[in-house]
């Protein structure tokens, strides 16, 4: 009898040993995707010129990339548009992404999609999400 016990007791010490390392390993991971999250929204909101130009509610942003994106009222512009005119198509687009409040969507998938990481649902859902405001912000 005590023979059983203690090959009982073994097997949940190795099963506990294993259920600690996927705990801390899945923790690890949505730790690190959080501050990536957290380093993107920092460059997203510190590393910019601030303008003086104010379009239909939106604060305009210079920044040194290649494409126009909107985040909640802000609107960044790669500087080399200075000296050029945007289009208007792109730019009703990005007011109607901000008008429809996707920038809260896409914090909410990012959130969602961090805390399930290990879920391949989670990415294609946030995927979806972002697709759909493209479509949307067209109409």
């Amino acid at each position: 009898m005590s023979n059983k016990i203690q090959e009982s007791t073994i097997f949940q010490e190795n099963t506990f040993e294993w259920m600690t390392f996927f705990s801390l390993l899945y923790k690890l991971v949505a730790v690190c995707l959080l501050i990536r999250l957290v380093f993107n929204s920092r460059t997203l909101l510190f590393k910019q010129t601030k303008s003086d130009l104010t379009l239909n509610g939106m604060q305009v942003y210079f920044y040194k990339g290649k494409l126009i994106y909107s985040f909640f009222n802000r609107l960044y512009v790669p500087e080399s548009y200075l000296n050029e005119i945007v289009e208007e198509s792109v730019l009703k687009h990005e007011h109607t992404l901000y008008n429809q409040l996707h920038s809260i969507d896409n914090v909410i998938s990012e959130i969602y999609s961090i805390v399930f990481w290990c879920n391949p649902v989670s990415w294609l859902i946030k995927k979806s999400i972002r697709t759909n405001h493209e479509y949307l912000a067209d109409d």
